[in-house]
C-alpha cells in the first residue's frame, strides 16, 4: 500500500511508496558497552536472587558509549544516572581489557560523564543537567544535582587514583562553585532551585532548600579533599572554611528542636514559589519556614553536614515518617541511611522494604528496573537498579570504604534474617568470591578469598555473644559481649566459623 511504513533500518523508518514488499528476515542488535558480568549473587530469599539479575541485566542495557537514563524514551546521559549506575558498576562488571590492564569495577563510563557534563558548562558557571544535547526546558539545570558532578569525580579518584582527571577538571569546578557561592543570603546559606528526587514536597521552589544546601556543603567538602590530593594547599583550606560556615548556618537556621530534625527550607527575600511540572504548589509556609521533611534529613545524613550528636535525632524522625518515601531514587538514600546505622534491625527493614517496593518489578515480564515503583514513566531505567549495589556491598558484604592506594576492603556480610548467600563482589582489586551461612545460635560461617596485596578485614555482627572463632583452621577465643568482632584476613582463601555460648 502507497505510503505504508513497513520496517526500519538505522533508526529510520522505510517507507514503500508503491507496489508491494516482501519482508524475508530481521535482525535485532544489542550495541551496548562491553561489560563483563563478573559478579554474582544469591541467596536463600530467591525474590532477592532475581532481583540482583534484573538490576545486573538492566545496567547492561543502560550502558551503551555513556550510562544512559532509559532505554525506552530518551536515551540520555544525566550527571544523576550515579548514583546509582556506578555504585552498581563497581560491585558488578569488569570492562574490557585496555593495554595490558585487567578494569576491575570499569570507571571509563563515569570518566566520560564527568568530562561531558563538564563541556556543558554555562557562562554563570551552572553545569547542564545532561550531555550532548541542546534540549533547554525545566530540567536543562538541576541546581542541586550539579553537586553531584563534584561528589562522582571524588568518588571516581578514589576508585582510580587518577588525578590528573582532577587537574583537569578543576576550572570548571571552581566556576560551579562559584556559582553558588554568589547566591549565599545575608543568612548564610545558598537560593536556589529545589530539586533532589521526584518526591521532594519542595522541587522547583526557589528557597534555601535543606536539600541543596545540603549538597552545597558536600561539594564543597569533596572539593577541599581533590584539591589536598591534587596539592592546592591554600584552596584546600579556604574550601573547608566555606564547608564549616556553610555548616553552622545550615544547623543555626534550619534545626527544629521540637521536632529534633531539620526544616525543609526557609522562603524569605528572593525565594519564589513556582508550579510543579503544570501544578500549583500546595506546601504550606509557616513564618517563612517549611516543614521538616524525609527528603531534606536524608540528603542531610548522605552529606556528612548532620553534627555526630544529632544523627540519632535526625535517623529516629525518618523512621517515624517512612511514609513520605515514595519514589525510587529517595530508596538509594534511605538504605544508605539504614545500612550506617550497622543494626540488624535496620539491615532486615532495608530487605522487607525491598520486598514490597520492588516486587512487582521483579514479577513484571520486563525483568528490568524501573523510574517509578508504581510503574508510571519507563520500563526500562536506570533509578531503579541500585538495590543490586546495596545486596552485594553490605548483605555479601564486601566493600572497599578508602581510596584505592590503601589498597583496603572491608568483608562485612549482613545476615538480616537470611539463612544463607554466596556471590562473587566486585572490588577495583579484583574479584571477592564469598559465601555465608547464618545458623542463628549455633554460630556462623563466612568464606571468602581476597585479592593479592590487599589488606582486608572481617567484621561480624551476632546478636549472640560470640566465644570462639576457628580462622583458617585456627581456633581464637574472642569476647564480644556486644556481638562485634572484627579480625584482619590473608590474601587467598578465608574460612571463619563462629561458635557461640549456647552452642556447646
Amino acid at each position: 500500500m502507497a505510503g505504508q511504513t513497513c520496517g526500519s533500518t538505522a533508526g529510520h523508518a522505510l517507507e514503500l511508496l508503491s507496489g508491494r514488499v516482501r519482508l524475508k528476515s530481521a535482525q535485532a542488535f544489542e550495541v551496548r558497552y562491553p561489560f563483563q558480568r563478573a559478579g554474582s549473587f544469591a541467596c536463600s530469599d530467591p525474590f532477592f536472587t532475581r532481583l540482583w539479575g534484573i538490576c545486573a541485566r538492566s545496567l547492561e542495557i543502560l550502558s551503551e558509549d555513556a550510562y544512559v537514563d532509559c532505554a525506552d524514551r530518551e536515551r540520555v546521559e544525566w550527571i544523576d544516572n550515579s548514583p546509582p549506575a556506578f555504585d552498581c558498576t563497581r560491585v558488578m562488571m569488569r570492562g574490557p581489557d585496555d593495554k595490558g590492564k585487567t578494569y576491575w569495577s570499569d570507571a571509563r563510563l563515569l570518566r566520560g560523564l564527568l568530562r561531558r557534563a563538564s563541556l556543558t558548562q554555562q557562562p554563570g558557571g551552572q553545569l547542564k543537567a545532561h550531555t550532548c544535547s541542546e534540549r533547554f526546558d525545566i530540567h536543562a539545570i538541576m541546581e542541586d544535582r550539579s553537586c553531584d558532578w563534584v561528589v562522582l569525580l571524588r568518588q571516581y579518584v578514589e576508585s582510580t587514583g587518577d588525578t590528573d582527571l582532577v587537574r583537569e577538571l578543576w576550572p570548571a569546578l571552581t566556576r560551579l562553585l562559584a556559582w553558588y557561592k554568589e547566591r549565599l543570603t545575608p543568612r548564610g546559606l545558598v537560593l536556589a532551585r529545589e530539586w533532589e528526587v521526584w518526591d521532594n514536597p519542595l522541587r522547583y521552589q526557589i528557597c534555601e532548600g535543606a536539600g541543596l544546601n545540603a549538597m552545597v556543603f558536600r561539594a564543597i567538602a569533596d572539593a577541599a579533599q581533590l584539591a589536598k590530593t591534587i596539592g592546592l594547599v591554600t584552596q584546600a583550606r579556604a574550601l573547608d572554611q566555606d564547608a564549616n560556615q556553610l555548616r553552622a548556618a545550615f544547623h543555626r537556621l534550619l534545626w527544629n528542636d521540637r521536632e529534633g530534625v531539620y526544616d525543609g527550607a526557609l522562603f524569605g527575600p528572593g525565594s519564589q514559589i513556582r508550579p510543579q511540572l503544570g501544578k500549583p504548589f500546595t506546601g504550606t509556609i509557616v513564618n517563612g519556614r517549611f516543614r521538616p521533611t524525609a527528603q531534606a534529613n536524608l540528603f542531610a545524613l548522605y552529606s556528612g553536614i548532620v553534627p555526630e550528636d544529632l544523627v540519632n535525632s535526625v535517623r529516629t524522625w525518618i523512621l517515624a515518617h517512612l511514609d513520605q518515601v515514595k519514589e525510587t531514587m529517595s530508596h538509594y538514600y534511605l538504605f544508605q541511611m539504614l545500612y550506617a546505622m550497622d543494626s540488624e534491625a535496620q539491615d532486615s527493614q532495608a530487605l522487607d522494604i525491598l520486598r514490597h517496593k520492588w516486587r512487582n518489578q521483579v514479577d513484571s515480564e520486563w525483568q528490568t528496573t524501573w523510574e517509578n515503583l508504581n510503574g508510571d514513566g519507563s520500563k526500562i531505567h536506570i533509578y531503579g537498579m541500585h538495590p543490586a549495589a546495596f545486596l552485594s556491598s553490605y548483605v555479601l558484604g564486601v566493600r572497599r570504604e578508602e581510596p584505592l592506594a590503601r589498597r583496603t576492603l572491608l568483608v562485612n556480610p549482613r545476615f538480616s534474617g537470611l539463612e544463607w548467600a554466596r556471590g562473587t563482589c566486585v572490588t577495583e582489586f579484583g574479584q571477592v568470591d564469598i559465601h555465608w551461612h547464618n545458623r542463628g545460635a549455633e554460630g556462623l560461617s563466612v568464606g571468602c578469598t581476597i585479592p593479592r596485596d590487599v589488606h582486608a578485614k572481617l567484621r561480624l555482627y551476632s546478636q549472640t555473644p560470640v566465644e570462639m572463632l576457628r580462622v583458617n583452621g585456627r581456633t581464637i577465643v574472642v569476647h564480644s559481649a556486644n556481638g562485634s568482632i572484627e579480625i584482619a584476613l590473608s590474601p587467598g582463601q578465608n574460612e571463619v566459623i563462629s561458635r557461640s555460648a549456647a552452642s556447646h
